[in-house]
């Protein structure tokens, strides 16, 4: 036997080209159930693609072409297979031969269905499947016979991991080299055939597509002139931050005014979750390190603790409901106030301060001028607002050249007037989630750390419109969170000669704490115009912890 040398992991995903049936028993079922149902998984109940139903397909593929010396459509008997075939799926040996057995390289894992938003609302006939009603007709007597049958829906997507074992052999590059080339072949093969039943009629159509390398990278932008981001619709009021989905609207809008309407880039990189942003959170910068602030928490489910001291210490309500951002290294001890009622962590949220800024309006048609406010927020010298954005490695540079150009154009209202202009402050900070030491300060670790934490609890740094299969679970009583809406009218040329109304939304707003991570989805908002309004509601959350174990 071999000494292992090392392991390659593969992993991506299979996309859902046509519908995928993989079956199981079905003799149970109940009258008028369904006749072929698929195989699930026990516990969450979606959809598998079985790592033995991939494994079976992949060998008969490269076994029937590369290794197919016979000139009939006959396979060889599986004993008698070619060696590189058997290297790749093990073998139990022939004993006529005195043959060993042959421990399979290859590793195949079952592949579970991932969740997805299709872009719109999806009724299923069953949980994550549709029925597709077909007859088989007798040609004998020509009667036609009703049967169902359960599909995994095309656009569905499974996660892929495949498991190569590197064993020390005296020929170990030669055969490696080898098995890529057939594992690559089988791929290529596959999605020319089909997986599953029922291919000659059309099922089961995959494809392989390489999980791409995603990163995080934080930007800071320091607004020299100040900004107005509407509140209430009034210009006299303006908010210090902004949203995920007004900054995303703002973007978008540069990208299309940059590469042009027939560049759908950005918007296939949304829909497929390889691209979300987060709201434009505060930062600071002191002497030694950057701060960067969070939302505040919306915590429904932890029960203060009973006290009976005299002495406590009361704090003011006022106090805590003024505060909106906690430097984010600093959440666990807000959490721990919140159960015991002290120490209420004494935070420094003075980023600048809200100017009201007197204009003139100018009739073109007469001659009389009219007086309006616009409030601006002022940022101090040494602070400004940070995002987080999650891309594929290799668009930050398309990413950062919309970027740049956003900056001159600038975000929020009146930016004729030279409101939200910014400058980009340093290079992106990227986090990667393994390298843990301190970059600018305690709370870029902490939020390094937080972004891949698998947690019960997860923190929104972003606006969220929850998928139709999310709103059950929203309504669970652990989940805090605040409705915002969003509404207003679509002004352009292009969608409708006069101003129309979109479609009304309410969305979750950043700093709702759930006890899942969401998901989210890009809802169209159009009502009556001539081209698609997204409005952005996939969320980034980080990890938190404030149970018994925090």
């Amino acid at each position: 036997m071999n000494t292992l040398k090392g392991k390659f992991i593969i992993t991506g995903k299979i996309k859902v080209l046509t519908g995928l049936h993989i079956g199981t028993s079905g003799d149970f079922s109940a009258i008028g159930a369904v006749d072929n149902i698929v195989i699930r998984d026990t516990v969450t109940n979606k959809p598998i693609i079985p790592g033995s139903s991939l494994k079976g397909k992949m060998r008969y593929l490269l076994s029937r072409t590369k290794y197919n010396d016979n000139s009939t459509l006959t396979m060889p008997n599986i004993k008698e297979e070619h060696n590189e075939i058997r290297r790749l799926f093990g073998s139990s040996g022939n004993k006529e031969k005195n043959e060993m057995i042959v421990l399979s390289r290859l590793q195949f894992c079952d592949m579970l269905l991932r969740e997805k938003d299709y872009g719109r609302d999806v009724e299923f006939d069953l949980p994550y499947t549709e029925i597709k009603y077909e007859n088989t007709i007798d040609r004998g007597t020509g009667i036609a016979n009703p049967r169902q049958q359960e599909r995994v829906p095309a656009g569905s997507e499974f996660d892929f991991r495949l498991i190569y074992n590197i064993e020390n052999t005296e020929n170990m590059e030669e055969e490696v080299k080898c098995d890529f080339e057939n594992i690559l072949l089988m791929f290529e093969l596959l999605e020319d055939d089909y997986l599953g039943g029922h291919g000659t009629r059309g099922y089961g159509r995959v494809k392989f597509e390489e999980e791409r390398i995603m990163t995080y990278l934080l930007y800071k932008l320091k607004f020299p002139n100040g900004i107005h981001i509407g509140a209430n619709s009034s210009l006299e009021l303006t908010s210090t931050t902004v949203s995920s989905d007004v900054f995303y609207s703002a973007f978008y809008a540069e990208y299309i005014r940059i590469f042009g309407e027939n560049d759908r880039e950005l918007f296939q990189l949304t829909e497929n979750d390889e691209f979300k942003i987060s709201d434009l959170l505060p930062f600071k910068e002191m002497k030694t390190e950057t701060v960067f602030y969070v939302p505040k928490p919306f915590v429904n489910d932890i029960e203060r603790k009973q006290n009976n001291d005299e002495n406590e210490q009361v704090v003011d309500r006022k106090k805590v409901k003024k505060l909106s951002y906690i430097p984010a290294n600093r959440l666990n001890e807000y959490f721990e106030f919140l159960k015991t009622g002290k120490n209420f962590p004494e935070i420094d949220d003075d980023f600048g301060e809200k100017e009201l800024h007197t204009k003139n309006k100018v009739s073109r048609i007469v001659e009389d001028t009219e007086l309006y406010n616009v409030e601006v927020f002022r940022f101090n010298k040494d602070s400004g607002l940070y995002f987080i954005v999650q891309l594929p490695e290799k668009w930050q540079e398309k990413f950062e050249n919309v970027l740049e150009s956003l900056s001159l154009t600038g975000i929020g209202g009146k930016k004729s007037a030279g409101y939200g202009q910014f400058s980009i402050t340093d290079d992106a900070m990227i986090f990667d989630g393994e390298y843990f030491d301190i970059i600018e300060s305690e709370d870029d670790r902490f939020i390094n750390e937080s972004l891949y934490k698998e947690s019960d609890k997860y923190l929104l740094l972003s606006s969220y419109l929850p998928q139709k299969n999310e709103i059950e679970k929203i309504k669970n009583k652990e989940n805090g969170y605040q409705l915002i809406k969003r509404s207003g009218f679509v002004n352009s040329p292009k969608y409708s000669e006069n101003p129309q109304k979109r479609k009304q939304v309410y969305m979750i707003s950043s700093g709702a704490v759930l006890n899942f991570k969401p998901a989210g989805r890009l809802a169209d908002l159009k009502l009556h115009g001539n081209h698609s309004i997204y409005r952005m509601g996939k969320p980034i959350a980080i990890g938190v912890t404030y149970g018994k174990d925090s």
